[in-house]
């Protein structure tokens, strides 16, 4: 996680799409066995080990795109439901960071990998590392209470945060996203006073079951767009966001696609 490419996955699959739409558009054509022929995606690179019903079922019919949910927070999405958890309980119960002695989460599966080794997950080196260590950010949750990409560039030397993160624990326990499922989740917090607070999980916010309300999901873009290369002005960022919530006025889409370039 000391490298760049991480951050940049994702720009680079939505423009290969762009390419091959842009490119069937045209009329160019590619090979028809690609996929599934002989020197095909699956046989080389899956040994052949797929099952194509799977992918072929429901064909027209079920469109698993429908279950795709933004994300809230920055972050390795197997580590939302746990971030989600201790928002909840620190705003629910009023918990201030200094009146914490520990905190628990429960993980298995990948939201447990984001545990180990949990030395370096506690303290992480640079932005990208902060965005999958999830001790830290459980720990920048209860802290700030708010978990954004200015708290990634910024918060990563904040001793309050490095402080609570020290105290945080995970255990394992294979009820908890087992099966690399984003959810459910459970934190538990001992205080000062020698009560214990817990929170658990079943959707996480931001997904299919709990979808994103309007005002967070603007509030997200604007944080994120003013770290563009040229970030426009807020205004600017007002008027775009009233476009986008009104989509289907506009007559030409690529007016917002200019303005978000």
């Amino acid at each position: 996680q000391r490298g760049m490419m991480r951050g940049m996955i994702t720009g680079l699959t939505a423009r290969s799409a762009t390419m091959a739409a842009t490119m069937a558009e045209h009329g160019i054509t590619g090979v028809p066995d690609s996929i599934d022929g002989e020197f095909g995606l699956y046989r080389v690179y899956y040994g052949g080990a797929y099952d194509r019903p799977a992918l072929l079922g429901d064909l027209g019919e079920r469109y698993d795109s429908a279950d795709i949910g933004m994300k809230p927070w920055p972050t390795c999405r197997y580590t939302h439901a746990y971030i989600d958890a201790t928002l909840q309980l620190v705003g629910e119960a009023g918990i201030r960071p200094e009146a914490i002695k520990a905190m628990r989460l429960f993980v298995a599966g990948y939201a447990e990998s984001r545990c180990v080794p949990l030395a370096q997950q506690r303290a992480p080196h640079n932005y990208n590392h902060a965005g999958h260590a999830l001790p830290f950010l459980v720990a920048l949750a209860a802290v700030r209470r708010h978990v954004t990409i200015d708290d990634l560039t910024h918060a990563l030397d904040d001793s309050r945060i490095l402080d609570l993160a020290q105290r945080v624990v995970p255990v394992h326990d294979p009820r908890f996203s087992a099966e690399n499922r984003v959810g459910p989740a459970l934190v538990e917090i001992d205080l000062a006073d020698g009560s214990t607070r817990r929170k658990e999980i079943e959707s996480v916010y931001g997904g299919p079951r709990h979808p994103m309300s309007w005002d967070d999901l603007a509030a997200k873009f604007s944080l994120c767009v003013a770290h563009s290369a040229r970030p426009p002005a807020p205004a600017a960022v007002d008027r775009l966001v009233e476009r986008i919530a009104h989509l289907e006025e506009v007559c030409d889409v690529g007016e917002i696609v200019q303005a978000l370039s």
